[in-house]
């Protein structure tokens, strides 16, 4: 349960309209947060390299359908541009 509340903090709470078909998970109405939360990813990680950010924001999307493949992950800009 304390994981789960970490990741909501940094991802927001999974809901319809960012995760359609989520209600209907097994166990959905018993994580639900007291508060809403929305996604602070990027306040958090501000002072990153704004490719960096760009690939963790992409790998940590909580509705798999939508979240960044491997493969995607692995030629994003972040491995290509030179440091």
């Amino acid at each position: 349960q304390e994981q789960l509340s970490k990741i909501f903090e940094l991802c927001g709470f999974p809901n319809e309209e960012n995760w359609p078909g989520v209600s209907k998970l097994p166990l959905y109405k018993t994580i639900r947060p007291t508060t809403p939360t929305k996604r602070r990813l990027r306040d958090i990680f501000h002072n990153f390299d704004s490719h960096a950010v760009d690939l963790i924001d992409r790998m940590l999307i909580l509705n798999p359908t939508e979240r960044i493949s491997a493969h995607d992950a692995l030629c994003a800009a972040y491995f290509i541009t030179k440091m």
